[in-house]
C-alpha cells in the first residue's frame, strides 16, 4: 500500500488507501461470498492456435502520475509575457501567475543557467529538472501537450482518476473496465497467443486494466513468484492448480492458469539479471526499475501489449520546490526523466530498434493552480485543471509540443469547454482532451480502429482531425 503522504490533501491519501482496499483479496472474497466475480477480476479469454513466429506485439505503456502534476510546472509557457507577470488576485493577495516572488518561479531560458528553463521551439520550454528528456525530443521521439483535460474535468482525485482511467466523461457501471483493457479485448491476440497481455506494475490492478483478458498485478516482475522456499517452488504451483480447480466458481481454473502462466513466463525471462543496452542507467528508484523490467518483457517478445506504472504523490499542496534541487516535485520529476530516457536509449541500442514496437504514455488525472497557495518556500499548489501529457516512441511524431497551434494565452484562464474566462484567475485552460492523442494512438499505432467506439465510448474524433502526434 502507497504510504501517507504529508504534502497531499486527505483526499489524496484516502485515495490511495481505498485503491488497494478496493483491489485486495478481501474484495475478491467478499465478491465470490455472494457467489459472483468482480467485474474488473481478470478474466482468461481462450485465442486462437499459438503462431509460428514471434508474437510481434506492439506495446502501449502508459506511466500515470497520481495526484495531480504541476503541468505548468514541467512545459513551461516562456514565451508567455503572463506567465512571468506580477498580477495579484485580490481574493488572497497573492500572484495569480509566476513571477520571481512565487516558490514555483522557473526563469526563462538563459544561457549559463542551468536552473532555467530548457527552451524547447522559442514559446515552451522543459523543467530543469526534465533535462534528460531534452536530447529525446531532440531526436525526434518525445512530443508534449499542455492544457490537457478531459471537459468538465472534476477536481477530486477520486473522479478525475476514474474519468482518466476508464477513458469515459462520468462513467456509469457499464465502463467499469479500463480503456486499456478495452483494447485488448476488442482486437485479436498476438499470433504467439501470449499467456500475458497486460501487466499492472503494483501489487493491486490499476483501473485502467480492469477487466482485460489475460492481464495481471505484477507489482515486481523481476520476482513474481509464490512465496516459499526455491526447492518447493513447483509443488506451490500444482497446490494452486489443485485449490482454484476445486472452487464452485468457473473463472478461477482459468485465473489459476494465467497466474501460472505469468509466473514461468517472467521467471523464463530472467529479468533480474537484465542488462540494459547502450548503458542506460533506469536509477535506483522504483519507477526506473518498474520501467526496466519492463524493458526486458518487451525484449522478451511474450506478446505483451498493455502495461501501466504508478509513480505516486504528485499533489504538492505544500513543499512543492518544483525548480529546488532535492524539493518534491523536482525529485519526482527527475526520476520520470531519468526512467524515460534510460529506456528511450536501452531500446534504441539493440538492432534491430525496438523503439517502432512501443508507445509510452506519460499522464495525470488534473493539473493544478497557476498561482501558488502562499509565498513561503515550502508552499505549493491547489488542485487545478489543464495540464500535461508525454508520449515517446519510435512511431511518436515528436520533437513539438503538439497542441502549441491551440495554446490561449495565460491572459484568459481556466472555464470549460475550451472557454476561456478572462474573470477565472486560478486554472490553465483545457485546450486538448486526452482522448485525442489516445485516439490516434490506439488506430494509427496500435491498428485497433474498429476498436475505437469500444476503448473511448462517447467520444468520437476522425483522422482528419487528429493533432498528429503518430508518424505514418
Amino acid at each position: 500500500m502507497m504510504q501517507y503522504d504529508p504534502n497531499s490533501c486527505q483526499e489524496f491519501n484516502r485515495l490511495n488507501r481505498r485503491q488497494f482496499i478496493g483491489t485486495s483479496a478481501g474484495a475478491i472474497a467478499a465478491a465470490t461470498a455472494a457467489g459472483t466475480l468482480p467485474s474488473w477480476f481478470p478474466h482468461v479469454v481462450l485465442g486462437g492456435e499459438p503462431g509460428a513466429g514471434p508474437c510481434g506485439a506492439k506495446v502501449f505503456i502508459e506511466i500515470f502520475m497520481r495526484g495531480g502534476a504541476d503541468g505548468a510546472a514541467m512545459i513551461i509557457p516562456h514565451g508567455d509575457d503572463k506567465y512571468y507577470a506580477d498580477d495579484i488576485n485580490p481574493a488572497n493577495g497573492l500572484p495569480i501567475y509566476r513571477p520571481a516572488i512565487s516558490p514555483l518561479y522557473v526563469p526563462p531560458p538563459t544561457v549559463g543557467d542551468p536552473m532555467s528553463a530548457i527552451d524547447l521551439d522559442g514559446f515552451f520550454g522543459l523543467a530543469p529538472a526534465l533535462q534528460l528528456l531534452k536530447p529525446v525530443y531532440d531526436e525526434g521521439g518525445l512530443c508534449l501537450a499542455t492544457g490537457v483535460a478531459m471537459e468538465n474535468q472534476s477536481y477530486s482525485h477520486f473522479t478525475a482518476q476514474n474519468w482518466t482511467e476508464t477513458g469515459v466523461s462520468n462513467p456509469q457501471a457499464t465502463y467499469v473496465n479500463g480503456y486499456m483493457a478495452r483494447h485488448i479485448n476488442s482486437i485479436a491476440a498476438p499470433p504467439c497467443n501470449p499467456v500475458l497481455r497486460g501487466i499492472g506494475v503494483r501489487s493491486t490492478l490499476q483501473r485502467g486494466l480492469f477487466g482485460g483478458d489475460r492481464t495481471l498485478a505484477v507489482p515486481d516482475p523481476a520476482d513474481f513468484e509464490l512465496e516459499g522456499p526455491a526447492g518447493t517452488a513447483a509443488s506451490r504451483l500444482i497446490s494452486l492448480d489443485t485449490m482454484y480447480s476445486q472452487s464452485a466458481f468457473p473463472d478461477f481454473p482459468e485465473v489459476s492458469a494465467v497466474s501460472r502462466g505469468a509466473i514461468e513466463t517472467l521467471r523464463n525471462l530472467d529479468i533480474g539479471n537484465y542488462v540494459p543496452s547502450g548503458g542506460a542507467n533506469y536509477g535506483t528508484h522504483t519507477l526506473g526499475k518498474s520501467l526496466k523490467a519492463l524493458a526486458a518483457i518487451i525484449k522478451g517478445d511474450i506478446g505483451l501489449q498493455v502495461a501501466e506504472i504508478d509513480t505516486p504523490s504528485w499533489d504538492f499542496h505544500s513543499n512543492q520546490k518544483n525548480n529546488v534541487v532535492g524539493g518534491g516535485m523536482w525529485n519526482r520529476m527527475w526520476q520520470l526523466a531519468e526512467a524515460m530516457s534510460a529506456f528511450w536509449l536501452d531500446l534504441k541500442s539493440d538492432t534491430p530498434s525496438f523503439l517502432d514496437c512501443v508507445v509510452l504514455c506519460v499522464r495525470t488525472e488534473f493539473g493544478r493552480t497557476i498561482g501558488c497557495n502562499g509565498l513561503a518556500p515550502e508552499n505549493g499548489t491547489d488542485h487545478g485543471y489543464g495540464t500535461v501529457m508525454f508520449l515517446m516512441g519510435g512511431k511518436v511524431n515528436g520533437g513539438q509540443v503538439i497542441n502549441a497551434g491551440l495554446w490561449p494565452g495565460l491572459s484568459h484562464l481556466h472555464n470549460t469547454n475550451r472557454i476561456c474566462d478572462e474573470n477565472q484567475v486560478r486554472d490553465m485552460c483545457a485546450i486538448t482532451d486526452p482522448r485525442e492523442l489516445l485516439v490516434e494512438v490506439f488506430d494509427r499505432f496500435m491498428g485497433n480502429y474498429a476498436g475505437l467506439p469500444i476503448i473511448f465510448p462517447e467520444f468520437s474524433i476522425t483522422p482528419p482531425n487528429y493533432l498528429g502526434c503518430i508518424r505514418d
